[in-house]
């Protein structure tokens, strides 16, 4: 309630004051009931897909593809989809996702001699890509490969890992 002093001047007395406090806390306790603002509800992240006709050239997709990913920092690319198309060509689809940590900056020990792998398909040979480019990152490199062709139709990727 307001009250007028002598001197003019107007001014709340303790029942006015207690009541603009109970309205206060009235207010506050609505506000905690309405939600805090928007709700994500989904997400996507960003991807890229590229048309390949040979193992190399898949191999080349996917550096393209981590260069692509790069840009969103603290993501990695996945595979996903590998679909054959009209004129004999492939698409491959990455997708950009989160990493979990960033890989060392600095090399602490000298990275194996080269290794391989053995594949059949394209997924498979993106699998043995992933590992080893997780293996060379840890020693601050990134894997580079050389495919040859096996006498029963499968074919060795051999990486290593390079500056």
């Amino acid at each position: 309630m307001m009250t007028t002093k002598p001197t003019g001047e107007r001014g709340l007395t303790l029942a006015g004051l207690a009541s603009v406090l109970a309205a206060a806390g009235a207010l506050a306790a609505c506000a905690q009931m309405t939600p805090a603002g928007p709700e994500q509800v989904s997400s996507n992240n960003p991807s890229v897909t590229y048309n390949y006709g040979t193992d190399q050239e898949l191999l080349a997709a996917k550096q393209k593809a981590d260069a692509f990913c790069s840009q969103y920092q603290t993501t990695v690319p996945r595979s996903g989809s590998i679909t054959s198309n009209p004129d004999g060509t492939k698409s491959v689809s990455f997708e950009c996702v989160p990493v979990a940590a960033p890989p060392p900056a600095v090399a602490m020990a000298q990275p194996a001699a080269p290794f391989t792998y053995t594949y059949h398909t394209s997924q498979e040979l993106l699998m043995g890509s992933r590992d080893a480019d997780a293996y060379c990152l840890k020693f601050g490199k990134r894997s580079n490969a050389t495919i040859t062709t096996n006498p029963d139709g499968s074919k060795t990727a051999t990486f290593q890992c390079v500056p």
